[in-house]
């Protein structure tokens, strides 16, 4: 679409209208000044032409006058000195005379041939006031009055006659040079007029020139940013000219794409965020139904462990009974000395109670192969749980190592107890060599209380170390526990963000990106 002053820019077109005004303006003082200056010639000419032609006149037609009433009194005159002084005023006269005519001879050129009457008549009138005023000093008063009466006042009538007809000829040239200012001022006042209207008349034009350049994009425009204003990013602007509305239609033309393209991009982020947000809380479900369950499973093998702890707990006790017994046999070997006849019996109840000492000590063994299992379980455990269960695992390690001295000692003690089945077994059939193996009887029942001593001990620790894995198991439940509420949280959390990314995709909905048939202003 092509458009008035499309390739000029806003400021050059009002720097064009400008200097149009000003030029106009510049003219028209100048018209005024030259009429100024014009008038002020014409004034200037008629003050040194007609008005001092015609004041010329009229002055030298008064000294005419005054110098033919001089001569009158010359003429009458009685005494000298009157004489002297009627001479004195007609030389004085004569004087302004002649300056008078030298004006009159020097700007009066409207009529030539009347100039030229009126020198030879003030000629003829000089030489007749001469003739006179040499008869007066010859002393003829009679051909002075003669000539005077005849000659010089009807020469006077005829110089006052033509100074008259001068000063009409100055007044006529005077009132045409009135006529020709007036004619200045009336021309100066209309070109005055025609450049105030032509001015008008293009102030006029380039206003509505600016205004189609500068007006209907500006309106263009609040049309869009009012499109835009109410989410419609599908606004555009029609409007392509090279000069500053034009760069400005482009700018908002590009806001427009940007906000358009931004807008896109978060409606996808949003879609990003909410589908994000659903796996979130499916996950963070499952993660929370995992610790359900994997509380359960801790709190069996608490259960489990409870169990073990009364197993090592009976296991504790009846190594301290056999412990017990252990000293009762040994101080029934010492007292047995005197007693021989008894030995086949004592013989038979040490052997019994080997027989015990190797079946607990296969119990101890199966214990200690179970807690070894326990431990290694619980390191596992620990191992999954991270640094929640670096504690865990060191006590478990303690625990399997604790175990392995259990299981060394077990097998120790199922083998003292083999060798003291057999020697009880030999014994039954040594009875008499009773009182020589008496002494290592005596120090195998010693060996033996000091395993059992051992065995106690060993178990003391395993119980110890049974509490410190029920402590940490109850550790870890806490932290399982805190681990299924804070996943039951992310998903709560995981649902609102579900929610406000739903939101904010309604929000989104608002604004229009798609444009559509006759949407962009100016089609």
């Amino acid at each position: 679409m092509r458009r008035t002053h499309s390739t000029m820019s806003i400021s050059r077109i009002l720097m064009v209208s400008y200097g149009i005004v000003i030029s106009l303006f510049v003219v028209s003082i100048a018209v005024a000044l030259f009429a100024v200056h014009q008038n002020a010639a014409m004034t200037d000419s008629f003050y040194q032409r007609p008005y001092q032609v015609s004041k010329g006149a009229v002055a030298l037609r008064s000294t005419v006058e005054e110098m033919s009433t001089h001569i009158e009194q010359l003429i009458d005159a009685d005494s000298v000195s009157d004489q002297e002084q009627a001479i004195a005023a007609i030389n004085r006269l004569s004087d302004e005379r002649t300056k008078e005519f030298d004006v009159i001879s020097a700007y009066f050129a409207a009529n030539q041939d009347l100039l030229d009457r009126f020198a030879d008549a003030n000629e003829s009138l000089i030489a007749y006031r001469n003739d006179v005023v040499a008869a007066i000093e010859k002393g003829d008063r009679e051909r002075a009055a003669t000539i005077f009466e005849e000659n010089y006042l009807p020469q006077k009538d005829i110089t006052v006659e033509l100074a008259s007809s001068i000063v009409d000829v100055a007044e006529s040239v005077a009132r045409d040079f009135v006529g020709s200012a007036k004619a200045v001022e009336v021309v100066t006042s209309v070109v005055i007029g025609l450049l105030g209207v032509a001015a008008i008349v293009i102030v006029v034009l380039m206003w509505r020139r600016i205004t189609q350049a500068i007006a209907k994009p500006i309106r263009e425009i609040d049309q869009a940013t009012r499109r835009v204003a109410t989410g419609d990013l599908t606004a555009s602007i029609d409007y392509d000219a090279h000069n500053e509305l034009g760069s400005l239609a482009a700018s908002v033309n590009d806001t427009v794409a940007s906000l358009r393209m931004a807008v896109r991009q978060l409606d996808e982020t949003a879609e990003q965020v909410a589908r994000s947000s659903s796996q979130m809380s499916d996950g963070s479900q499952a993660v929370a139904q995992g610790s359900a369950e994997q509380a359960i499973a801790i709190e069996e093998l608490a259960t489990n462990v409870q169990n073990i702890t009364q197993v090592v707990e009976e296991n504790t006790e009846n190594v301290m009974t056999a412990n017990a017994s252990t000293s009762d046999v040994l101080g029934a070997v010492e007292h047995s000395s005197d007693q021989i006849s008894l030995t086949v019996q004592t013989i038979e109840d040490v052997r019994q109670s080997a027989q015990s000492i190797s079946q607990l000590a296969n119990s101890i063994e199966d214990i200690s192969f179970q807690t070894n299992i326990l431990a290694l379980n619980a390191s596992v455990e620990a191992a999954r749980a991270g640094d929640a269960g670096r504690g865990f695992a060191i006590v478990a390690e303690e625990i399997r190592r604790l175990a392995s001295q259990v299981s060394e000692a077990s097998r120790a003690a199922d083998e003292l107890a083999g060798r003291a089945i057999e020697s009880v077994e030999n014994g039954g059939a040594m009875i008499g060599a009773t009182s020589r193996n008496m002494e290592e009887a005596v120090a195998a029942t010693e060996g033996i209380k000091e395993m059992m001593t051992a065995i106690a001990q060993a178990s003391q620790q395993q119980m110890e170390a049974i509490t410190q894995i029920q402590e940490s198991m109850d550790s870890l439940s806490e932290v399982v526990q805190e681990n299924s509420a804070a996943s039951e949280e992310s998903a709560v959390i995981g649902e609102e963000l579900a929610g406000h990314a739903d939101e904010l995709k309604r929000l989104i909905g608002r604004f229009k990106t798609e444009k559509a048939a006759d949407t962009e202003i100016g089609r």
